[in-house]
């Protein structure tokens, strides 16, 4: 918890004289794409010159540069130049461009999904690239998004509060802010996400260990799941998860990622109703592999990551790692810094089983490159870690209800 104080803190800091961008030659840039061509893009990935959107060639989601009145995009292979159309952008004086933004009214990415700068800083600059541009932070490190900072590997781009999060987080009974990304690429399973920094528990003395795990309840809503589910549940702190799976679901396989994994864990329970309609809920013991990560023993594992990076976690790592392991990349991810209740949704909701235990509680980047090479060796570390552990029958399978 300190050490991310002390990294606000840091961030918040002014700096004197912003970063400035190099100032590469019109052979590193093409024309912006304009109007019409647009408007299959992402609305995060399109600006406006003089009210009329730009945007990069192919709907390219890395590398616009925007100035009031110039739009440029950097070189890629997605804004291959044999595809572009010469919008009629003004070709003159390509470095001002290198060193301005547009202005925050221009952007069409919410104001509420950006970042104010602190002073004339932005926190967590060491690793997002942010700096401070008209009031906003505005991010040039791969991965994170220009306008909102926030993480986009593969196919998902995280978002601030997005209505379309599969799940929801709750502390005493207030919603939490979230961040998350729903994806459809994983052809083989179905893999949702759960990251927080910490849990509602009691404190604990600096560089001690935690004494206890703070519980976080997770309630699961289930719709027509056609794919092998896997649940992945992440936090820095310890943290005891209790999942609670409406009648006639079933969530196998659970992956619980922790810094302090010895003194973290999951207990799995079915929601069989009231008993005789009215009376209290009753719940079956129901039975689940949970496999234990670790960044004290699996490199490649962040200590925490909850969707937001500029205090410290690494959300991307995560990302990476999921999705350059066995499980293939998330079919959902959400976090939130502290919670202590999430309602998960999970498969076709259009088919959803009803529950009324959950109801009485009530983009993109290009290929991630960083890592690729210890994701790699980690990956085939994990699967061996998964085949001797099952060979030996240590999978930790909790019995208690």
């Amino acid at each position: 918890m300190y050490w991310r104080i002390l990294l606000l803190l840091f961030g918040a800091v002014s700096i004197l004289g912003q970063p400035q961008f190099p100032s590469p030659s019109d052979d590193d840039y093409v024309p912006c794409w304009s109007g019409d061509q647009c408007d299959a893009c992402p609305s995060g990935f399109v600006g406006s010159v003089n009210g009329e959107s730009r945007c990069c060639p192919n709907c390219a989601r890395q590398g616009l540069i925007m100035s009031p009145t110039v739009c440029r995009c950097r070189r890629t292979d997605a804004t291959n130049p044999e595809d572009q159309q010469n919008t009629g952008t003004d070709p003159q004086q390509p470095n001002a461009v290198t060193t301005q933004a547009l202005a925050a009214t221009e952007v069409t990415v919410p104001t509420v999904e950006r970042t104010r700068c602190f002073g004339t800083s932005c926190p967590g600059f060491l690793t997002t690239g942010a700096r401070c541009v008209d009031g906003f932070c505005e991010c040039s490190s791969e991965n994170y998004q220009r306008y909102t900072c926030l993480p986009v590997v593969g196919s998902c781009a995280i978002r601030r509060s997005s209505p379309a999060a599969q799940a929801e987080a709750f502390l005493s009974s207030e919603r939490r802010e979230t961040f998350s990304c729903v994806a459809d690429d994983n052809n083989q399973y179905e893999v949702h996400v759960l990251g927080v920094y910490e849990g509602v528990g009691p404190s604990r003395g600096f560089q001690q260990d935690p004494i206890e795990a703070a519980e976080i309840k997770v309630y699961i809503t289930a719709g027509r799941v056609s794919k092998h589910v896997i649940l992945v549940l992440s936090s820095y702190e310890a943290v005891h998860w209790v999942i609670t799976l409406p009648k006639g679901m079933a969530v196998p396989s659970i992956i619980l990622i922790a810094h302090y994994i010895d003194q973290s864990d999951v207990t799995v329970r079915i929601s069989r109703g009231r008993a005789f309609g009215f009376g209290p809920v009753i719940y079956d013991t129901a039975y689940a592999i949970v496999t234990r990560w670790s960044d004290r023993l699996i490199q490649g594992i962040p200590a925490c990551a909850y969707g937001n990076d500029d205090g410290g976690c690494d959300t991307v790592k995560m990302l990476t790692f999921i999705g350059g392991s066995f499980m293939g990349p998330v079919s959902s991810f959400t976090g939130t810094y502290r919670t202590e209740r999430w309602n998960l949704r999970i498969g076709n909701m259009s088919t959803a089983i009803p529950d009324k235990t959950t109801a009485m509680v009530t983009r993109s980047a290009p290929v991630v490159t960083r890592m690729t090479s210890m994701v790699t060796s980690t990956t085939s570390i994990v699967k061996r870690m998964i085949t001797m552990r099952h060979a030996q029958g240590r999978y930790n399978v909790r019995t208690d209800g």
